[in-house]
């Protein structure tokens, strides 16, 4: 009798919940509801764009490719009907402290979702009135999938907020505009080819009070493997030959991206017309100036945030003279130039100058200040 019970109990339960149509598939050890919910884990994305609200809350854009902004649904409407599904359960997510993800899945009508409590975590506590009170620490997340490439990919909105229940405080149009302060800072700090978009790697933090880009800062953002062409145009002064100069250099380089951030780099592989002034007196006692051209061929590591401090930089440099005027430079001279300091975009870098097959060696210093 009292397995007819638990059977019947149990026939009679089955009638709350819906199954999920399973779809084939290679058996494996990932769960169906991982497929689901979360293929992807949070951060692994190649696009991950922060918003911060008031109150510490953030919108974290978590997305597969640059061009699923375009494909984000009605964020307002979103973050409405999120509230609205959660309701229920806003005050007892409160009472107990505990923080919770919250995985949604709005490519679904009606919506999946699925709370995910981290009741087992240490959970910290404080003194208050002679009471001890439950502090929450880490914010709540709820992970919306909103877009998706035949159930392997798929592009998030994630929600870290305070409490769970703190969507319900949102100011109108937090969404929409959220969105749009991110969108203005990547076409105003991102340097963007639609043919590449699946390769490269993007990331930024806005504050949407102020509207602008908290970080990266000071530098374009360039993306990892970033390929292009940079123009360059840097004045300088140097000393060669015991004689000051005043000079010129214009050219292009092959530049590729090798790491993002701040602390990322760039390889610039480049050609440069290097125009060469001196000045001295003639038998009349007038001043007359002299130009002297070199070719150069350069390699020079870029920091995609200048530092503004002396730091040592990758640089290695060869010229030959072209032109020849005035009695500066020797006919068939060379100019080396070796690594060097960098503050900002001022570069001091040591050069060396010899004819022919390293004759009349001798030292020079060039200062320049990178314009682009």
């Amino acid at each position: 009798m009292k397995k007819q019970i638990i059977v019947w109990l149990l026939a009679g339960a089955a009638s709350q919940f819906h199954a999920l149509s399973q779809p084939y598939f290679v058996p494996n050890a990932t769960p169906v509801s991982q497929s689901v919910f979360g293929p992807t884990d949070p951060g692994k994305q190649q696009c991950n764009f922060f918003v911060w609200l008031p109150q510490k809350n953030r919108i974290w854009l978590d997305l597969f490719r640059l061009s699923h902004l375009d494909k984000i649904p009605d964020l307002d409407s979103l973050i409405e009907e999120t509230s609205e599904l959660l309701k229920p359960y806003f005050d007892s997510f409160s009472a107990d402290g505990y923080t919770r993800r919250i995985e949604m899945d709005a490519t679904r009508k009606p919506v999946l979702f699925r709370i995910i409590t981290h009741d087992k975590q240490p959970r910290a506590f404080t003194k208050e009135d002679d009471e001890m009170v439950i502090v929450k620490i880490d914010q709540d997340t709820i992970r919306i999938k909103f877009w998706g490439d035949d159930g392997y990919y798929g592009s998030y909105i994630n929600l870290l907020l305070n409490n769970v229940s703190d969507l319900a405080s949102f100011e109108p149009k937090t969404g929409s505009k959220s969105l749009n302060v991110v969108k203005k800072g990547v076409q105003e700090n991102y340097r963007i080819d639609a043919r590449f978009d699946q390769r490269f790697n993007f990331y930024a933090t806005f504050n949407l009070e102020t509207g602008k880009l908290v970080s990266p800062s000071n530098y374009h953002a360039i993306r990892t493997g970033k390929q292009y062409i940079r123009l360059g145009i840097e004045p300088s002064v140097a000393y060669a030959r015991g004689q000051g100069l005043v000079g010129l250099s214009m050219g292009a380089a092959y530049t590729y991206g090798v790491s993002r951030g701040p602390g990322g780099s760039q390889l610039s592989f480049g050609i440069y017309w290097e125009p060469q002034f001196s000045y001295k007196a003639n038998t009349d006692g007038k001043i007359q100036g002299y130009r002297n051209d070199f070719i150069s061929l350069r390699f020079r590591e870029i920091k995609n945030a200048a530092p503004y401090k002396f730091m040592l930089t990758n640089t290695m440099s060869i010229g030959y003279l072209l032109r020849n005027r005035g009695n500066v430079f020797e006919s068939n001279t060379f100019k080396l130039g070796f690594p060097g300091l960098q503050n900002g975009y001022l570069h001091i870098e040591p050069e060396l100058y010899f004819n022919d097959f390293f004759k009349n060696i001798s030292p020079g210093l060039r200062m320049s200040l990178q314009l682009f």
